[in-house]
């Protein structure tokens, strides 16, 4: 049994290792990249990493979800889901999540709307990416 539990410790650690790599060898769009902020809810640190160009995959981290992770043994939530860029707005949908080690299956087929803002000039160090949560998000530097 404790074989098992310490397996499962490794796994969020090994998604990092093998989704990053993933997400970094797909073509690139205003959206693409590793982004950071606050959750306004809690003030804990949220990141967000996004590859893909029509089609994305997003790593979304919350390093202490007390109100999605409620109840589990940890409050460090995970979850990966998949989008759709239309313009300035990107459509996804959560296809996985776990606080720590526990598997959230609810969150399932959860959609959040993203929406960059590009400051209106070309120069990415400045924009900002939001969500219907209520999130905003910096590239990360």
């Amino acid at each position: 049994m404790r074989r098992i539990v310490g397996s499962l410790g490794v796994l969020p650690i090994l998604l990092l290792v093998l989704v990053t790599p993933a997400l970094a060898a797909r073509p690139s769009t205003a959206f693409t990249g590793a982004w950071e902020g606050i959750d306004p809810g809690d003030g804990s640190n949220v990141a967000v990493y996004i590859a893909g160009a029509s089609t994305t995959q997003v790593l979304y981290t919350d390093d202490d979800a007390t109100r999605a992770c409620e109840g589990a043994a940890s409050t460090r939530f995970v979850s990966i889901l998949v989008g759709k860029v239309q313009g300035s707005e990107m459509y996804t949908v959560m296809k996985a999540a776990k606080c720590g080690t526990e598997p959230r299956p609810f969150f399932h087929g959860l959609g959040i709307v993203w929406e960059i803002d590009n400051g209106g000039n070309d120069d990415p160090s400045d924009d900002v990416l939001s969500n219907n949560f209520g999130e905003e998000y910096t590239r990360s530097s």
